[in-house]
């Protein structure tokens, strides 16, 4: 049986895999520094030790991490709008010595999808869901080194936890985006990624945008695949532009990350505060990484590759995206933010 001690907080060899909200619990599993570098999501697909999971009690764990009056070390965070080379990224980072990468740990993903439940106002009014993010923040930010900060990818429909993550001092973000060109190209790379995004994503966003645009006049069953692609784009910078002269975050183009890793690299670090010296970054560009998919890493993709991907895509998609261009349009500030976010952390 799991112990509840303190090294429960300082440790991160137990993986607070995912919470049981009927039981009222959180399970964990034994994770080494190797097996979180080579999980390409904390999810079922990670590679734990040995598969045994040990749940513990919220009732005796929300206590304790309260009554020890645990402070999370200082962590950061990548938020995104999916297959924008968030894994590329967090990837990159993992290997410089300074980070220690978690890549869409579940336990986030729950909170995300519990924010937007009908009870929330209840959980947020009693404390309840503070006491969650607290004890997450605290589990998912241990490195057992002082001289390694975690740097937490979330899931692309956890945007709407960045006001509970970055509300700290100690905590800073990253968005990384791409334009919707590029991310239409994605979509329409795989039929089945269409299908799933739009069962198990699509409704989150629809959400999110009925909050953003209060009174909007969106009916998601009357909607284009393409125009439920965009939308799901849409929401996410809408959301990122409310909130993000409220917190320490700061934007980066994907484009921009793969055309110029270097100074990216830099621009990352800097705006981490993370001193890392540029022997360390360049080892990384001149490395492996970027010749391979981030994803699944036996197979040979670079910045060039996808390139030459997405401009056959486009082609033979064009009056698609270009009705997506035309349905984000009208919910944007600027038509210019379809294709880039001005003041980009490498501008």
């Amino acid at each position: 049986m799991l112990k509840l001690e303190s090294s429960l907080f300082t440790q991160p060899s137990m993986y607070p895999d995912r919470f049981d909200f009927t039981n009222g619990s959180l399970r964990f599993c034994r994770m080494t520094r190797e097996t979180y570098r080579n999980s390409p999501w904390l999810d079922n697909r990670k590679a734990c030790v040995d598969g045994v999971y040990h749940p513990i009690s919220l009732d005796l764990l929300i206590p304790y991490h309260r009554q020890s009056q645990i402070q999370a070390p200082p962590r950061h965070y990548i938020f995104h709008t999916s297959h924008c080379c968030s894994t590329l990224l967090a990837r990159c980072l993992d290997a410089l010595t300074a980070f220690m990468a978690l890549k869409e740990p579940v336990t986030l993903r729950q909170l995300s999808e519990l924010k937007r439940n009908i009870n929330f106002p209840v959980l947020e009014a009693n404390g309840q869901w503070r006491q969650l993010v607290n004890l997450i923040e605290s589990l998912l930010s241990r490195t057992g080194d002082s001289e390694v900060t975690a740097l937490i990818k979330l899931t692309s429909i956890c945007h709407n936890l960045i006001p509970d993550l970055l509300a700290s001092d100690d905590a800073r973000g990253i968005f990384l985006y791409s334009d919707l060109t590029s991310h239409m190209a994605s979509m329409y790379k795989d039929k089945a990624r269409i299908d799933t995004y739009l069962e198990v994503y699509f409704p989150y966003l629809v959400h999110d945008m009925g909050q953003l645009c209060a009174g909007s006049s969106i009916r998601p069953d009357s909607l284009e695949t393409h125009e439920k692609l965009a939308l799901m784009w849409v929401a996410r910078i809408l959301f990122y532009l409310r909130h993000r002269n409220q917190h320490a975050i700061a934007h980066l183009n994907s484009k921009q990350f793969l055309d110029h890793p270097r100074k990216t690299m830099n621009a990352v670090c800097d705006h981490l505060q993370v001193r890392v010296s540029s022997r360390e970054i360049d080892a990384v560009i001149t490395g492996p990484l970027l010749k391979h998919e981030a994803k699944w890493r036996n197979m040979q993709y670079d910045a060039r590759s996808r390139h030459l991907e997405q401009n056959v895509i486009v082609r033979n998609h064009e009056s698609e995206i270009q009705a997506a261009h035309d349905w984000a349009s009208q919910w944007l500030p600027s038509p210019d933010l379809l294709e880039d976010i001005p003041g980009d952390l490498c501008s």
